[in-house]
């Protein structure tokens, strides 16, 4: 699920730059918002998955933070290419790209397996595809 709202993501992206007028604009920021605000639970879910409960809250928090990061310095560095070639074309195809390498990513992950422990909590780990 996680890589079809990915890649709805990296297409809404995608079509801001062929957008037309306010009503346009509107329908797509609904889209795009769709498409978000669906990928961020996963993430929790992902994490939780990948990592377990017993760290779920340091792992997500890091997760979070990371993307937080990103989010703030893309807008300025979106900036800056504004300010360098007057549009935010190569920006907004530079994102779309970054989202379906991301929805490419997650596809190749593989889920996580039970090593085998004599604990009776199961300690997991994540198999390269």
């Amino acid at each position: 699920m996680l890589v079809l709202w990915l890649a709805l993501q990296a297409t809404a992206i995608v079509l801001y730059l062929s957008v037309g007028g306010l009503l346009g604009f509107a329908l797509l920021a609904v889209f795009f918002g769709v498409s978000y605000g669906s990928v961020m639970p996963l993430y929790a879910m992902v994490t939780r998955e990948f990592f377990g409960a017993r760290v779920m809250g340091s792992s997500y928090g890091a997760i979070f933070f990371l993307s937080c990061i990103g989010m703030g310095l893309g807008a300025w560095v979106g900036g800056r290419f504004f300010d360098s070639f007057g549009t935010y074309q190569l920006m907004y195809l530079l994102s779309s790209a970054a989202s379906g390498i991301g929805a490419v990513l997650v596809a190749m992950l593989r889920p996580p397996r039970a090593l085998d422990t004599h604990d009776s909590r199961a300690r997991w780990s994540v198999r390269a595809a």
